[in-house]
C-alpha cells in the first residue's frame, strides 16, 4: 500500500503495513495525531471515509457517514479505534482487519489523487459568487479578504509567513524539481537520468506564441519544433500532439531530438498526464519519459476579445466582418460540432470558459447562453460572459482545476514579462528579449 500510495517514503518506521487481505481506512480533512493512531473521537470529525467491502470490485466512498447505515456497517467489519496509522502532511492512513479484495487497495492512489485538491473547493466556491462580489474580493474594496493575497503576490511580496501551510496550495508535483534538473543538464542517453521534454498545452491568445519564441531563443533548434512549437508529420504540418496515444507521444519523443512539444487545438490530453507524470520519488532509466506541463493562462474577457479579433476581424477574409454577438453565435455552433482532430481547428477559440473546456480535456458543452448570443447579448449592455445559469460547468470545471493543480507550472501571461523567476528556475532560460510576441496587431484587453 505504501508503493500504490506513491506518498511514503521507503524508509517510513510509522507506518504499519496492510498485509494481503485487509482493507483501509482513507480519511481525508480530519484530525490525525503526531503518535500515528486514530481513536474514534477522530474518525467522528472527518470529511470522507473510504471503506473497503467485501467483494467488491471498487471501493466505495462516503461522505458524512456519521450516524448512518454505510457508517455502522463499516465498523461492525473494522476494528477502528487505535488503528496505526501512518501520518503525512495532508491525511491519514489507518489499518482496518477485516478481508478484502488486493485490486481495492490499488485503487486507494486513484482515489486520493481525484479527491483530495482543497483548492477545487474553494475556487468552485468563489466561482458561484455574484460578478461584482467577486470582483471586490479579488481587484477592489474587499481585498483584504482575497483569499489569494493577489496584491501583495502582484508587487512581489510574499504575503503568507515562512514556512506557512496554505490549506488552498497544491503541493509541487513530486519529481518536478528533479525532473527540472534533468531537463536543465541532459546527460548522455547511457546514463541512469530519464528523457525530460516539456509539453506546453497551448490556451489560444494566450501566449502561446511568445512562449514558443522563448523556448526557440533558450534552446538549440533542433531541439524545438519549427511550426509553433507543434510536432509535424509527413503532409501535416501540425500532427496535433494532444490526439496522440501514449505509445506514439513515446515513440515520437524517443525518434526525434525535440524536448519540446505544443498542444493548441486539441483539449487537454489526461492520459499523459497518468501516463508521464510520476507520482513518487523513484529510480528511472533512460527508456523512461517524464513529461514537465506547462501552460500560460489569460484574463478570460481579454482572451476572448482577443480571440474574436484575431479570428473574428484580421484573420477573417470575408468582406463583412461580423458582430461580437454573431462571431460568439457561429463560433457556439461550430463548436457544437467539432471533434478530435477536425479539420475546423480553431472551432473552440471563441467558447466561454474556453479554459474549463481545455483543461477539463474537452468536456465543458457549449450554453445556451452563448449558441443564443445574438439574442442574448442585445438583451443587456452589461453581460458577465463567463457566467453561467445551467450547472453544466462544475464537473468540468472541478476537472480541470485538478488538472492544472498537477501542472508543474502555470504562467499568467499578463505577468510573464515582469516575472520570469519561475520560467528559469523549471526549465533555466534566460533569454526573455521576446517575452511578449503578437503574431498580427495589437494587444486588446477589456
Amino acid at each position: 500500500l505504501s508503493m500504490n500510495l506513491g506518498i511514503l517514503p521507503d524508509n517510513t518506521t510509522s507506518w504499519a503495513p496492510t498485509s494481503m487481505g485487509q482493507p483501509v481506512w482513507v480519511s481525508l480533512g480530519g484530525a490525525c495525531r503526531v503518535n500515528g493512531v486514530l481513536d474514534e473521537s477522530e474518525i467522528a470529525n472527518i470529511d470522507y471515509i473510504m471503506c473497503c467491502h467485501d467483494g467488491e470490485d471498487d471501493v466505495t466512498v462516503r461522505s458524512d457517514l456519521i450516524n448512518t447505515d454505510d457508517e455502522w456497517n463499516c465498523k461492525e467489519k473494522c476494528d477502528i479505534t487505535g488503528s496505526t496509522a501512518s501520518i503525512t502532511q495532508k491525511f491519514c492512513v489507518a489499518r482496518c482487519k477485516t478481508k478484502h479484495h488486493a485490486e481495492e487497495v490499488a485503487n486507494v492512489n486513484e482515489f486520493l489523487r481525484k479527491l483530495f485538491h482543497p483548492i477545487v473547493d474553494v475556487l468552485t466556491d468563489l466561482a458561484q459568487t455574484p460578478s461584482e462580489q467577486l470582483r471586490n474580493l479579488l481587484e477592489g474594496s474587499d481585498g483584504e479578504n482575497d483569499p489569494f493575497q493577489l496584491q501583495a503576490l502582484e508587487q512581489g511580496e510574499c504575503p503568507f509567513p515562512q514556512n506557512a501551510s496554505i490549506d488552498w496550495l497544491p503541493e509541487r508535483p513530486i519529481m518536478s524539481r528533479t525532473a527540472a534538473q534533468w531537463f536543465q543538464n541532459p546527460q548522455p542517453s547511457s546514463s541512469s537520468s530519464s528523457s525530460v521534454v516539456v509539453y506546453y498545452e497551448h490556451l489560444s491568445k494566450a501566449g502561446g506564441t511568445s512562449f514558443c519564441k522563448l523556448a526557440q531563443s533558450n534552446m538549440a533548434e533542433k531541439e524545438v519544433p519549427s511550426r509553433y512549437c507543434m510536432p509535424s508529420e509527413p503532409r501535416m504540418l501540425d500532427a496535433r500532439v494532444g490526439s496522440w496515444t501514449e505509445q506514439k507521444l513515446l515513440d515520437y519523443v524517443q525518434n526525434h531530438p525535440h524536448r519540446l512539444v505544443s498542444n493548441e487545438w486539441e483539449p487537454f490530453n489526461h492520459a499523459f498526464l497518468e501516463r508521464f507524470q510520476p507520482t513518487q520519488q523513484q529510480k528511472y532509466n533512460n527508456n523512461d519519459l517524464i513529461l514537465l506541463f506547462v501552460t500560460s493562462i489569460r484574463h478570460p474577457i481579454n482572451r476572448l476579445l482577443s480571440a474574436y479579433k484575431f479570428w473574428g476581424i484580421l484573420h477573417n477574409w470575408d468582406e463583412t466582418k461580423p458582430s461580437f454577438d454573431l462571431w460568439l453565435h457561429s463560433y457556439a455552433h461550430r463548436s457544437n460540432k467539432w471533434k478530435i482532430r477536425s479539420t475546423d481547428i480553431n472551432a473552440n477559440v471563441g467558447n466561454f470558459n474556453f479554459a474549463t473546456w481545455k483543461f477539463s480535456g474537452g468536456k465543458l458543452p457549449i450554453s445556451d447562453r452563448q449558441l443564443h448570443a445574438q439574442i442574448f447579448l442585445s438583451e443587456s449592455t452589461e453581460v458577465d460572459f463567463e457566467a453561467q445559469t445551467e450547472d453544466i460547468w462544475k464537473e468540468p470545471f472541478e476537472t480541470a482545476i485538478r488538472t492544472l493543480a498537477r501542472f508543474d507550472l502555470a504562467i499568467p501571461m499578463e505577468y510573464l514579462s515582469d516575472h520570469t523567476a519561475p520560467l528559469t528556475n523549471l526549465l533555466g532560460w534566460t533569454n526573455f528579449d521576446k517575452s511578449h510576441v503578437v503574431p498580427s496587431g495589437n494587444v486588446t484587453n477589456n
